[in-house]
């Protein structure tokens, strides 16, 4: 008996259970004192021959069993917290088990699961997926979504793709992922983490390096009950253009195109400029991230009726030494007639050139309210140094509570720390608080 009662249960883990609501969403809202009816399609297993259960788990809280039904609906057992406002039922015909849910209080919000409750209350063998159900009298607010950057080690085989969903209430919310519009399942969600009133969470997926480049795009969308975020917000591959520009004083430019560092044409790289007048032309080509941080070579050859042979130009990163920038945040600089404020983020020491700069304000993209640039770098004794300004009100900048952060990428930083933080937030003019801190983010950014 024994090891029958385990093929069963080993079976029923290879069975599919599917279970949704009937809008085939994953969250629902509702409002104290409304009803909603859960319903769970299984397959896979005989269905009508064993017993069910629904089983619930509220935010922070631990596992609550609600309601059981035999296999053949002349037993029910209810949870006495839900005693005549549940009805939990089954159609063995359809495969389907149900859960009437009639006035709903807030404590009934809780990620909702399909149990089967094999012989009877011996134990949880099988779970379903599970439904969020959240009920609340507060204003539902949608989520911003926006992607963060990418992330990986030199050695690693995959990257590694971050969504972040910020701002929304109540907390349930669903990520989805698409590649080239083809919906993808093997990716992570987090649990949202209350900040005020709002939440924020966070979607993670791997990506294979050798797969990176040959992607048209990557999705990331998060729906939630007050509607599904506004767009799709794309992780592109990471393709480059260079750009060939010939400037054509006298004569005519009759052809353009690109050699690879063996010399080769690339195929399909061919301009013929027209019978127009010529003055300035450009002409462009794709390349790839790893081509170009590499140090690859390209050729720009122009074919000209004065010249003899063609005319070469070769574009090519300068791969030298990579030096770790230093990144100070200044004291604000207050501009009492536009009753404006500035704060710099100063980074210097850096090479090569190529510098990012984003700011944070709690920990959140600083959104359109706020005016923010970053300066050229300039160039002293072979490295750089740039200014990152973001520019507020008197009043944005006189909430005691807010923090204001620069972020820092710069690509020295990826075996180490990938980007640098520093933070400031406002006590009073004469005394501010300046904190400066890094943010260490492991070299190897896989979820744990």
């Amino acid at each position: 008996d024994f090891l029958l009662l385990r093929w069963i249960i080993l079976s029923l883990f290879k069975a599919g259970v599917n279970c949704q609501t009937p809008t085939q969403s994953e969250s629902v809202m509702k409002r104290p004192g409304e009803n909603h009816r859960l319903v769970c399609t299984t397959s896979g297993f005989t269905f009508s021959s064993f017993w069910m259960a629904w089983v619930r788990q509220a935010p922070g809280k631990g596992l609550e069993w609600v309601a059981t039904i035999s296999h053949d609906s002349s037993e029910l057992y209810y949870n006495q917290l839900v005693r005549g406002r549940f009805t939990i039922s089954r159609d063995n015909n359809k495969e389907q088990l149900y859960l009437q849910m009639n006035s709903l209080k807030t404590e009934d919000s809780a990620l909702y699961y399909l149990n089967s409750a094999l012989c009877s209350y011996y134990g949880f063998d099988y779970w379903g997926k599970g439904t969020t159900v959240t009920v609340s009298s507060a204003t539902s607010t949608g989520p911003t979504v926006f992607p963060l950057s990418p992330c990986s080690s030199d050695s690693a085989t995959t990257f590694t793709l971050a969504c972040l969903a910020t701002g929304f209430s109540p907390a349930s919310l669903t990520f989805s992922w698409t590649k080239s519009d083809t919906a993808l399942t093997d990716f992570l969600q987090y649990p949202a983490v209350q900040r005020g009133e709002t939440y924020t969470g966070i979607s993670q997926i791997q990506v294979k390096r050798g797969d990176w480049n040959k992607l048209d795009s990557i999705k990331c969308l998060a729906s939630h009950p007050a509607g599904q975020s506004p767009g799709a917000f794309v992780f592109p591959g990471k393709k480059g253009t260079l750009t060939c520009e010939v400037k054509v004083n006298k004569g005519r430019v009759e052809k353009i195109f690109w050699e690879n560092s063996s010399g080769k044409e690339i195929a399909g790289s061919q301009l013929e400029p027209g019978k127009g007048k010529q003055s300035t032309l450009f002409h462009t080509i794709d390349i790839t991230y790893e081509e170009w941080s590499q140090g690859t070579g390209f050729f720009c050859v122009v074919e000209h009726d004065n010249m003899i042979e063609p005319l070469k130009k070769e574009y090519q990163k300068d791969i030298g030494k990579k030096t770790r920038p230093s990144v100070f945040m200044l004291p604000p600089v207050e501009h009492p007639k536009t009753e404006r404020v500035t704060l710099t983020c100063f980074v210097k020491d850096f090479s090569p050139p190529e510098v990012f700069v984003s700011w944070l304000v709690n920990d959140e993209e600083a959104g359109s309210e706020y005016d923010f640039n970053t300066t050229s770098p300039v160039e002293s004794k072979g490295s750089y140094s740039a200014y990152g300004q973001l520019t507020l009100s008197f009043d944005q900048w006189s909430d005691s509570d807010a923090v204001y952060s620069c972020v820092v990428y710069h690509e020295s930083l990826v075996n180490t720390t990938k980007a640098i933080v520093r933070s400031i937030g406002y006590r009073t003019f004469e005394k501010n608080n300046v904190v400066n801190l890094s943010m260490n983010v492991p070299d190897t950014c896989k979820a744990q």
